[in-house]
């Protein structure tokens, strides 16, 4: 249970960068650009924790007796 819980916690953060604008965010001022948003150390970050998921899962469905 606690993979699974670990799973879904870095997907949460994956799944909130899917519902985010791709080509900025309207303001009552201005349009903030997403290189305002994300730099290289958050691209990294991100990617870092799709890779977790990835392993995580993998291993989580290797240990499943089915």
């Amino acid at each position: 249970m606690e993979k699974l819980q670990t799973i879904i916690s870095y997907a949460i953060t994956l799944e909130d960068q899917g519902v985010m604008p791709k080509y900025g965010w309207e303001t009552r001022n201005r349009i903030i650009k997403p290189s305002e948003i994300y730099d290289k150390e958050k691209a990294k970050a991100l990617l870092e924790n799709a890779e977790l998921i990835i392993a995580s899962t993998r291993k989580l469905i290797g240990e499943m007796d089915c």
